[in-house]
């Protein structure tokens, strides 16, 4: 974001709206690669299409009583983390409650994080070197890493998912006639075709607690 010329508040405004790292990072490139407005939306709109498959899904186990806008509000500020933490576990119904204070938790930290980069990257020069930030890029892999491991390890279906899902993209990423899909594209397609395999392979019977 110092690279593109934004303020501190232009950053956090951008980040609060977005609210993912990779659609905010495809949206400066393409700022300071002179892109359109547009086209930087409709980047955005493929890099995220994912959220549309987590926040149906959260959406779909949020325990009945809670308000439209409500559910709107949860959508809006579910990323990656809060989605893995909140659906990971046993299945049933999710108190809404419970999404409203993960989120909570969450959301702000998220701002907090982006202000503190980019004042960094404004005045703390040489402050963080070259390998500390190298090494950040592996720590969002790390943790998810850690999510899935042990819910992989007590349920077949999500190994499977996991799996299955990256076999795909890995195959997506690596043929000729696909490797030119956007990755967007790319992680919605596997996760579709997984999602719907681990479904038809273990099928949900309905319980007292999806009701």
């Amino acid at each position: 974001m110092n690279k593109a010329g934004f303020s501190v508040w232009e950053g956090l405004l951008m980040s609060m709206l977005i609210l993912a790292g990779a659609g905010e990072f495809a949206a400066v490139t393409l700022y300071l690669a002179g892109a359109s407005n547009f086209e930087i939306v409709l980047t955005n709109a493929i890099l995220n299409a994912r959220y549309f498959l987590q926040c149906s899904t959260v959406s779909r186990r949020l325990e009945t009583g809670c308000p439209a806008w409500w559910r709107a509000l949860i959508g809006f500020t579910t990323a990656d983390e809060a989605f893995s933490i909140a659906t990971i576990g046993e299945p049933g119904k999710i108190p809404y409650c419970y999404m409203t204070g993960l989120n909570a938790a969450a959301y702000p930290g998220w701002q907090l994080g982006t202000v503190i980069g980019i004042l960094l990257g404004k005045h703390g020069v040489g402050f963080i070197s070259p390998e500390l930030q190298a090494s950040m890029s592996l720590a969002l892999y790390g943790m998810f890493i850690g999510l899935l491991v042990p819910a992989a390890k007590k349920a077949r279906p999500v190994l499977f998912t996991v799996l299955t899902s990256a076999g795909i993209n890995t195959l997506i990423r690596m043929l000729p006639a696909t490797k030119t899909i956007n990755m967007g594209w790319s992680i919605l397609i596997s996760t579709i075709i997984a999602a719907c395999s681990a479904s038809a392979l273990w099928p949900h019977t309905e319980t007292e607690d999806d009701r």
